[in-house]
């Protein structure tokens, strides 16, 4: 064979040599390229492992038995703990309450302050037998979380749709579970309209979720935003159409501190321990809805202004 080659003329045997080299190179250039990008897909797969995605949630500590974050604009839980065991709700039971009696009466329908309503006691220095619109009364009960209030509103909103065999408490009461039931609070059950333990306080009377109270604030920020507003404030006066006036201070202790707050509601008892719900903005149209259950009355505070900072931190980096 080497014997032909010399035969062929010096040009052919040049071309040949070269188009060999040739071939040499570029299968030599393809392996040298198909090795760097390997180490690169290698390199970029360690580079991923190494740099964790930052969690603003993974340093919360809280000492609420349960809690949620819900972004309600999307509907995703940024953060749970324990979200559907079933708790004492105390009185954030008053935002039901509040929701139910505006899908039984109108604003300007009168709330009576009556011996009934006074049964638990007086706890916003109201006069017997003196008149709220409701619309006014409502805010006594969720900025002051006021019992009588609470009840007196219950009577009324009862009052209208009670049949002969029941009181109007029982019958509030009853539209109050149905009304939950509708909302989607699916672990959430009702026995008065305040939140107060039953039987000498040794029993709680109303029962429901983390994510339950999530949605029902979800449910009033939709429809019936206006009955939070009040809850921004840090105090209000209410008058009754008589004349009396009534402050109401507000018993969410940082409410002037939440960063764009929307609306908030308290609760405690001692069977049920510290709740707070409360709904902030953390950015331009994007509430956002905290829940604690089972805290302490100071710890529900504290637990809330945590996963509000974690909030803020996790919509930054979004951004």
């Amino acid at each position: 064979m080497l014997q032909e080659l010399l035969q062929r003329p010096k040009k052919q045997i040049i071309i040949a040599t070269s188009i060999v080299v040739a071939l040499i190179l570029i299968i030599a250039g393809v392996l040298l390229w198909a090795n760097h990008a390997n180490g690169k897909v290698e390199e970029a797969k360690m580079q991923e492992q190494e740099v964790p995605v930052f969690n603003p949630f993974a340093e919360a500590r809280i000492s609420a038995k349960a809690a949620i974050v819900k972004d309600i604009s999307t509907g995703k839980i940024i953060y749970e703990k324990n979200p559907d065991d079933v708790l004492p709700l105390a009185s954030l039971t008053k935002v039901l309450t509040a929701v139910t009696a505006l899908d039984t009466m109108t604003d300007d329908d009168l709330v009576q302050i009556s011996p009934e309503g006074l049964q638990y006691g007086n706890d916003a220095a109201f006069v017997s037998g003196s008149n709220f619109r409701l619309k006014d009364i409502l805010k006594v009960a969720l900025v002051s979380s006021s019992n009588t209030a609470a009840r007196s509103i219950a009577i009324a909103g009862g009052q209208k749709i009670a049949t002969p065999e029941q009181t109007a408490l029982e019958a509030f009461v009853d539209r109050m579970n149905s009304v939950a039931k509708n909302i989607g609070m699916e672990k959430s059950s009702f026995k008065n309209p305040t939140g107060l333990d039953e039987n000498n306080e040794t029993v709680a009377s109303n029962f429901g979720s983390a994510r339950d109270v999530a949605r029902l604030f979800e449910y009033t920020l939709k429809n019936y935003q206006e009955i939070l507003e009040s809850t921004q404030e840090t105090s209000l006066t209410v008058r009754s159409r008589e004349g009396y006036a009534h402050k109401a201070i507000n018993t969410n202790n940082i409410v002037g501190t939440l960063p764009n707050i929307i609306g908030s509601k308290t609760g405690y008892t001692d069977i049920a321990g510290g709740n707070l719900a409360v709904a902030i903005d953390p950015g331009l149209n994007t509430p956002v809805v905290i829940v604690v259950l089972g805290s302490s009355k100071e710890g529900r505070f504290n637990d809330v202004e945590t996963l509000s900072k974690a909030t803020l931190d996790y919509f930054l980096i979004k951004q």
